[in-house]
């Protein structure tokens, strides 16, 4: 039996309309249990963990719309649920005006051969590329605060002791936020291309034809997804932060920024600028070794969970962050809703400035009856789906599933983003 918060109980006894081909419901899967670790038992006596410490959400009111018009919060939560039905475990959020107004988890987060823990709406998943949303609002907000912008030149915010080729040192931070530097790097690999000498060399590497990829013109270039143009993010926003009066001494004092400085640096940034002022306190980069990291599971391949739940601190800004999809969802109504945390100038570059339709932070859309909404997703191979969305009417959604589909191969990131359009428009009364 799925669990959900209390408010919508009795909606599951509604009858919702659902849209054809987007919105479809699924046999019901089975809750697994048993398994042994070191977490409290949820008192079912089935053997079944929960993780414990999590505060259940205050809902908001349903989202009323500006042109008028409710948004069901139950109806849109009950599609999508009906939607992942088979999946092994998931967290869905909604956001409005500031506040969460929905939220439902089922499943496991950890199955029977892996000490099985309960899904609820406080498992922290590794989120993979939304990571990338945090990086470019961190990177906006600091060029803000230096009185530079996203056509600034970004190696003189590069270790001094990196040596970037001719055609390195003539890129933007809009080439490297819109995934245009054109640069050479792998998007496997993490280890080694997204590490701080990996990273070196992305930007020590060989020039390149410059009538094809002007550095002068950054639509020009070709638009590819690399991890890296993220990862590079990690080593200038300390630098960046560095020069500020609220940086700590220890940046400020450091000759260059160092591996162990990016480290350390880049997620306390994140955490004390972006996610603490938005209410998120528990999301960080390191799960290495903790019990209660969410895994992921591929049915075909094995019963047995994949874990990422490494130290990601070496190899962050493109993704890494283990967080939920409700504190996602509070994270990007945190950077719509409150000036302090972004700036309305932000906001509007984050969204308004499409670089050959690919955002800074975002690299999807979806165009509803209400206007355009702009997300980023995360993926590991065909099991690990989460996106994050920002959708008309300030509404907020984060889905965040933990397997693959097993009547949806593969069914990934696109298939939540049609879900999340379609049942979107059909929540509106």
């Amino acid at each position: 039996m799925k669990q959900m918060d209390a408010r919508n109980i009795i909606s599951k006894f509604i009858v919702v309309t659902i849209v054809v081909g987007a919105c479809f419901a699924l046999s019901c899967k089975e809750d697994t249990v048993g398994g042994d670790c070191p977490r409290e038992d949820n008192g079912s006596g089935s053997g079944v963990q929960t993780f414990v410490d999590c505060t259940p959400a205050v809902l908001g009111s349903d989202p009323s719309g500006a042109a008028g018009g409710v948004f069901n919060t139950t109806a849109f939560l009950d599609m999508i649920e009906d939607s992942l039905d088979g999946v092994l475990g998931y967290q869905i959020a909604v956001g409005w005006n500031g506040s969460i107004v929905g939220t439902r988890s089922f499943g496991t987060a950890r199955s029977t051969e892996d000490c099985i823990l309960d899904f609820n709406q406080c498992n922290r998943m590794n989120g993979a590329s939304i990571a990338k949303n945090l990086t470019a609002a961190a990177t906006l907000k600091l060029l803000e605060a230096n009185n530079l912008t996203v056509d600034s030149l970004v190696a003189p915010h590069l270790p001094a002791s990196w040596d970037p080729t001719t055609y390195a040192k003539a890129l933007s931070f809009r080439h490297f936020l819109a995934h245009r530097s054109a640069l050479p790097s792998a998007n496997n690999n993490f280890g080694t291309t997204l590490s701080y000498s990996g990273l070196q060399t992305f930007v020590q590497s060989t020039e390149l034809d410059e009538e094809i990829n002007d550095p002068a013109d950054p639509d020009q270039n070709t638009y590819v997804y690399k991890n890296a143009n993220f990862a590079l993010m990690r080593i200038v926003i300390p630098q960046l932060w560095k020069n500020l009066p609220d940086a700590p001494q220890e940046l400020k004092d450091a000759v260059e920024i160092t591996d162990e400085l990016s480290k350390k640096y880049y997620e306390q940034y994140i955490k004390t600028k972006l996610l603490a002022p938005s209410g998120v306190n528990e999301a960080t980069l390191n799960m290495d070794g903790n019990d209660e990291a969410t895994l992921y599971y591929d049915f075909a391949a094995s019963e047995a969970g994949t874990g990422y739940t490494f130290d990601w601190r070496g190899i962050a800004g493109g993704g890494g962050w283990w967080i939920s999809a409700r504190d996602l969802v509070k994270y990007m109504q945190g950077i719509q809703n409150n000036d302090a945390i972004l700036s309305p100038a932000n906001r509007t570059l984050m969204y308004g400035h499409p670089t050959l339709g690919w955002r800074f932070g975002f690299n999807r859309s979806i165009d509803t009856s209400r206007g355009t909404g702009q997300g980023h997703g995360g993926s590991i191979g065909s099991y690990l789906s989460g996106v994050l969305f920002h959708m008309p009417e300030n509404i907020s959604i984060c889905i965040m599933a933990n397997s693959d589909h097993p009547t949806q191969p593969n069914y990934g990131n696109n298939m939540l983003q049609s879900w999340i359009g379609n049942c979107y428009d059909a929540a509106w009364e």
